[in-house]
């Protein structure tokens, strides 16, 4: 087991036309810099949806990541490198259920030093205490596979999604039949928050992806803007003496300017609901 535990999720690298560009490639590749210069007895577990495979259409099973590699090559040596020094950990996500599906993917993830596990959840141990990470879609269910591994078995639905009530409800189950469990991660909503749980902590490791939030606008007949941010960040968890402490790192950006004058005049003095602050450090006692 490593001695730091680093977690992201959901960068949905891929897709058709401008989704197969990434706005936030020069912070992603200085982050896994940082983490190859680090200590080695480390671990990145990348949460799920790694790859957008269902927004990519044009091509089909194996060549779905090739093409995503050709368009993101600077991401992927950055993630060879770091993986040569560290240990890093791709789980499945709804959107990339493909992984599941073909044991070659491991294969072509293994020439990237990456570590493919299609586990539907994983645990890993730190001062007797386990952290459990999941994606989320498994108990979301419109998201669900019908017959994980299967790649014609497709969920219902594949951009509803279920509120953060369900996912407490999953901690808190996750709690109860396992005790030794300290910390439940899931992503899958692109929510990321930390709240504590009877001394425990339930995180959503968010997303890298630009975030679009609804504003209404001032005249109620025409239809509302979607303001862009990004919360670019990711989760560090380490035993530091009888203390498990998570750190919560935000990396700024700011979106490029996309609203036209219209778009702002009609949201003039309106903003999108504040997100929820995370803590930078949080401290779990064993």
């Amino acid at each position: 087991m490593a001695r730091d535990y680093y977690f992201v999720s959901d960068l949905h690298l891929g897709g058709d036309g401008d989704l197969q560009h990434c706005d936030f490639s020069r912070e992603f590749i200085a982050f896994l810099k940082g983490l190859a210069s680090g200590d080695d007895d480390t671990e990145l577990v990348v949460g799920g949806d790694t790859f957008g495979f269902w927004e990519l259409t044009s091509v089909e099973g194996l060549a779905k990541f090739d093409e995503i590699v050709r368009h993101h090559q600077a991401i992927f040596d950055a993630l060879k490198q770091a993986g040569s020094h560290i240990t890093i950990t791709l789980m499945v996500g709804n959107h990339d259920c493909d992984l599941a599906c073909d044991p070659q993917f491991a294969e072509k993830l293994a020439a990237y030093n990456l570590k493919l596990d299609t586990s539907i959840s994983l645990q890993r141990r730190l001062l007797g205490k386990t952290i459990w990470i999941e994606h989320g879609q498994r108990v979301d269910p419109f998201n669900a596979s019908p017959d994980y591994g299967n790649r014609y078995a497709l969920p219902v639905g594949y951009f509803e999604g279920q509120g953060n009530e369900t996912y407490l409800r999953r901690a808190r189950q996750v709690f109860a039949e396992n005790p030794d469990t300290a910390i439940y991660l899931f992503g899958h909503t692109h929510d990321a928050f930390l709240d504590r749980e009877n001394g425990r902590a339930v995180i959503n490791m968010g997303t890298w992806l630009k975030i679009l939030d609804r504003v209404p606008v001032r005249l109620g007949y025409l239809p509302a803007v979607y303001h862009p941010s990004f919360r670019l960040g990711y989760f560090h968890i380490r035993a530091e003496q009888a203390r498990i402490v998570i750190r919560h790192v935000e990396i700024p950006k700011e979106p490029a300017r996309e609203l036209g004058l219209l778009q702002r005049l009609v949201t003039f003095g309106r903003r999108p609901a504040q997100r929820r602050p995370i803590p930078a450090e949080t401290v779990i006692e064993v």
